[in-house]
């Protein structure tokens, strides 16, 4: 079997020549999602060794694949998951032209995991973080780059501060809460308001 290789998906999911190799055939042999695999199956079609389970754990542990049900180490359920699927199938994360987007998106991303306690994967709201962009442009057209950095991160910092004390509004420091385009211009209203009247 010829496995045609996307080498640009496989950098953004730093990934092998064998493990890209594996999940596309996971993908391409996949029936509603889901994909019944036979380790000897999959080692005859791509050429590979036998001793694939653990590569198959790996690419568990990198978000390419689910193991929804390990039957044995023979035979194993799979699934490719979102990620695989934006990347490499809808090439969600673009480079050259949305190369600031990409970074926007990883530094929003971490700067609320390290703040928050979260384990969010950047690589997963590009699209929520170009939506809250094309809001952010369309009312500030002239908006520099420097400055739709400093306001992804205030309004970050702002609800760490203001949801972080309540355990149920915790809940709603995610990328797709705080990127909700139809929410983020009144965020950062919010955080005008309040650097105007700190004590209000």
């Amino acid at each position: 079997m010829v496995t045609v290789i996307d080498h640009r998906a496989r950098k953004l999911l730093k990934l092998t020549l064998k493990e890209y190799a594996v999940v596309n055939y996971i993908h391409q042999h996949s029936t509603g999602g889901f994909a019944d695999i036979t380790i000897s199956e999959l080692s005859e079609e791509l050429g590979l060794e036998q001793r694939l389970y653990p590569l198959l754990i790996l690419l568990e542990k990198k978000g390419c694949i689910n193991i929804l049900e390990s039957k044995s180490k023979k035979t194993i359920n799979v699934v490719s998951t979102d990620l695989w699927y934006d990347v490499v199938i809808r090439g969600q994360l673009k480079e050259g032209g949305n190369a600031f987007l990409n970074q926007l998106t990883e530094d929003c991303v971490v700067y609320l995991n390290v703040n928050a306690g979260r384990r969010f994967d950047w690589r997963l709201y590009v699209d929520h973080v170009e939506s809250a962009l094309k809001v952010l442009k369309k009312r500030y057209p002239k908006i520099s780059e420097e400055r739709i950095c400093k306001s992804f991160q205030a309004v970050i910092e702002y609800k760490i501060n203001t949801w972080g004390k309540d355990p149920t509004m915790r809940e709603y420091l995610t990328p797709v809460t705080l990127f909700r385009p139809t929410k983020f211009l009144g965020y950062l209203g919010e955080v005008k308001e309040y650097l105007q009247n700190p004590r209000k």
